[in-house]
């Protein structure tokens, strides 16, 4: 069919003959055959070429200089850290972001190469021209800050006082002992010691057990805006309390009866003997010394007791209270007592028994 083609503009009956020996050899050999390239030709003016063209690639210039000491302030070390990059400024930009891996602890010192940065960004942005200039060794020095002893101390001690809850009658401190500080990322950070966070300090004995004294305490801190990142460490502390308690103002001898103007409030070292003396005033006026006490002395519940206000069978004044009405009658007590003491007492008239309260010198009281 070659001849066909070139011949095929030639005004001739060959022409048209050969215009239908197309067409019958199209309908012979069917669509593939028709379609396949080698019915064409390319006309002798012009050149094919089987492979795509493309425009070069422009390489994008920047210049990075690089510093020879860098301080890391985050866990991971990033590229625009490291030095100055001038040039293409979207390149620039870009390169800032790259991470060159884990940064120094705190306080600690890392090195890295302009040969390891170089090939890094290489791989990163094949397409760049950079040229470097600068350290060829940089040393990153992890930034820190410190909690220190005095730091933890102030946890502590805020700590211990917030576990006490409304126990306003006890001071607690404490003495931190660390030999050096704690390096940790700078930043703000929470302190917490998990041994307060389950404390029972309802019941004295319990504080002076588990809190007063030398101990070993855990210690958990993590940044304010990261919670979940704890870490912790132990240190040796020294806790000491203090309780405010009603003392004698001045010497008390055996068979005195305690008036208010006896006694003062002071701090005292909170020992176990502490849970066993008087913490509130009102609750020693009126108690009789069954032993000596010392002036500035704690007084304890062996040293004092009620006074004897009625004895077993003496006849005693019944006030018998019902709201705002009072009744007055008269009765015997079955048993002594001194004040606030509950005794059995008898009406003679009825043989009724009733427990009263004894109020004063041969008075008791009866509430309904």
């Amino acid at each position: 069919m070659k001849w066909c083609i070139k011949t095929a503009h030639l005004p001739s009956l060959l022409g048209s003959l050969c215009f239908l020996a197309g067409l019958l050899a199209f309908e012979a050999r069917g669509d593939e055959a028709a379609l396949s390239p080698q019915i064409f030709e390319q006309p002798a003016n012009q050149h094919a070429s089987s492979e795509p063209k493309f425009a070069p690639q422009v390489k994008l210039p920047v210049s990075v200089a690089l510093l020879d000491k860098v301080i890391v302030e985050s866990p991971r070390i990033y590229f625009s850290s490291l030095g100055v990059c001038t040039g293409t400024r979207s390149l620039c930009e870009e390169m800032g972001g790259v991470d060159l891996g884990a940064g120094p602890r705190p306080g600690s010192v890392k090195f890295l190469t302009q040969d390891q940065v170089m090939q890094v960004l290489a791989v990163e942005f094949p397409n760049a021209e950079i040229t470097w200039s600068g350290a060829k060794k940089i040393t990153l020095n992890g930034s820190f800050q410190e909690l220190t002893a005095e730091t933890i101390q102030s946890a502590l001690v805020a700590a211990l006082q917030a576990s006490l809850k409304d126990k306003s009658n006890i001071q607690i401190d404490a003495e931190v002992r660390l030999a050096k500080g704690i390096k940790v990322v700078p930043g703000e950070y929470q302190i917490k010691f998990p041994f307060t966070e389950s404390a029972n300090t309802e019941h004295l004995e319990w504080i002076i057990t588990h809190y007063v004294g030398s101990r070993t305490v855990e210690v958990l801190y993590f940044p304010e805006d990261d919670p979940d990142s704890k870490q912790s460490f132990k240190v040796a502390a020294q806790i000491t309390a203090k309780i405010q308690v009603p003392v004698a103002k001045l010497d008390l001898p055996r068979g005195s009866i305690i008036e208010h103007s006896y006694l003062e409030y002071t701090w005292v070292p909170l020992r176990l003997s502490s849970a066993h003396v008087f913490r509130e005033l009102a609750d020693l006026v009126g108690k009789k010394v069954e032993q000596g006490v010392q002036a500035g002395q704690a007084i304890m519940n062996k040293q004092v007791a009620a006074p004897i206000l009625v004895k077993r069978g003496d006849p005693v004044n019944i006030l018998i209270h019902r709201g705002e009405l009072v009744v007055r009658g008269r009765g015997k007590a079955l048993m002594s007592g001194g004040k606030g003491q509950m005794i059995p007492v008898v009406y003679p008239s009825t043989k009724k028994q009733v427990q009263a309260r004894v109020s004063d010198v041969g008075t008791v009281e009866v509430a309904f």
